[in-house]
């Protein structure tokens, strides 16, 4: 929860996230902590400097099949974006100009492949009122 403050202090950030679809079927913690989440998460994307796509499962194969990343971006303009990637043992800090502009690109499409807001957020939704 201490992380998530940084989405409504005075000096807030900017988040925007693309989703697969499965995540929101898969009940982790079961289903009444799985529903709290879908509440937190749809209402957080009615934040203005949130935002926050669906990838339906029908797109099938996409750039991030994979694997997930997160591009940092830093409010000095000269400071380069950062690519993180974090898997079961390790992380990773992607710096090398060329890579973080091709994990730009694949993001570019995700985008382009997934649900708008709206649409997403009743998607959302629709998953938690689906939870038994």
């Amino acid at each position: 929860m201490t992380r998530q403050r940084v989405l409504t202090r005075e000096n807030t950030l900017r988040l925007s996230v693309v989703l697969d679809e499965t995540v929101l079927r898969k009940k982790v913690g079961g289903a009444a902590v799985m529903g709290r989440q879908l509440e937190r998460l749809s209402e957080a994307a009615r934040s203005p400097n949130v935002e926050i796509r669906v990838l339906p499962d029908a797109v099938g194969a996409h750039p991030a099949v994979t694997g997930e990343f997160t591009i940092l971006h830093f409010p000095e303009p000269s400071a380069p974006g950062v690519v993180y990637i974090e898997n079961m043992t390790s992380n990773l800090y992607v710096e090398h100009e060329a890579e973080v502009f091709r994990h730009h690109l694949a993001l570019d499409r995700l985008r382009s492949l997934a649900l708008g807001p709206e649409d997403s957020q009743a998607r959302i939704t629709a998953a938690a009122d689906s939870i038994e």
